[in-house]
C-alpha cells in the first residue's frame, strides 16, 4: 500500500487565511508560503510526481484512469469501467507510462464547477458565497480553477452556470493534479485538500 502523502502542507485554504490573521509578522509568513510553494512547484515538476500522486488517489480509494501524457484526452472505450483504485493496477499504468495523466471520474466522490479564463473568474467571485461552505477543495488548473464540491447530482454542461464555467458530475471526468496542461500549465491543489482527504477517507471506511 501507498500511503506517503506526495502533499506538501497540512493547512488548507481556510486554515491559511486564519493563520494569516493570527501572524504577528505577515510579511515572514508569506515568505515562508513562497518558499513552501517553490518547494512544490520542483516536487510536481519531478520525474516521479504523476506516479506518486496516481498511487496516493488510489490508496484513498480513489478511481482514477491514466490520460495521455500533456493533455486532457481519454482513453478510447470503457474509461468510465477502468478507472480504478486497486494499485496493483494503477502502478502497472505508471510505470508504463511515467508522465500519464491522471483522470479522476466526477460523481463518484465529488462533483465539480470549472472557471476557465477570465470570464470563469468573473463567474467565480460572483458565486463564491454560495460555494465556500460547501467546498471541499479548489485546484489551479491550466486556464482557471477547479472548484471541488460532494455529490450533489450535477449535470455535465458548459456555460449554463455562468460565462467560462462548466460543470461536471455523473460520467464526466476531470484532469488531476499534478497532470500537465496542454499549455504546459501543471495542475495543482491551491492548498493541501485537507477537507477532500478527509472526504474520501470517510467514503472508503464506508465502503
Amino acid at each position: 500500500m501507498h500511503n506517503t502523502s506526495p502533499l506538501w502542507r497540512d493547512q488548507d485554504d481556510l486554515d491559511l487565511l486564519a493563520a494569516y490573521d493570527a501572524a504577528s509578522d505577515k510579511d515572514a509568513f508569506l515568505a515562508q508560503l513562497d518558499q513552501e510553494d517553490q518547494e512544490r512547484d520542483t516536487k510536481l515538476a519531478s520525474p516521479t510526481a504523476l506516479h506518486d500522486y496516481a498511487l496516493y488517489y488510489a490508496s484513498l480509494g480513489v478511481d482514477i484512469f491514466p490520460l495521455a501524457p500533456g493533455t486532457k484526452d481519454r482513453p478510447l472505450g470503457k474509461w468510465l469501467e477502468i478507472a480504478t483504485s486497486d494499485i496493483d493496477t494503477v502502478r502497472a499504468w505508471w510505470s508504463k507510462t511515467p508522465q500519464a495523466n491522471i483522470g479522476i471520474p466526477t460523481g463518484r466522490t465529488f462533483d465539480v464547477i470549472d472557471f476557465d479564463g477570465s470570464d470563469g473568474f468573473e463567474s467565480m467571485l460572483a458565486m463564491q458565497d454560495r460555494l465556500v461552505d460547501d467546498m471541499l477543495a479548489m485546484s489551479v488548473t491550466g486556464r482557471g480553477r477547479h472548484i471541488i464540491l460532494p455529490v450533489i447530482g450535477i449535470r455535465n454542461s458548459a456555460g449554463k452556470l455562468g460565462a467560462g464555467t462548466d460543470t461536471r458530475g455523473t460520467n464526466g471526468y476531470i484532469v488531476a493534479p499534478p497532470s500537465r496542461h496542454p499549455n504546459g500549465a501543471i495542475y495543482r491543489w491551491s492548498n493541501t485538500p485537507i477537507r477532500l482527504i478527509k472526504h474520501w477517507n470517510a467514503l472508503k471506511v464506508a465502503a
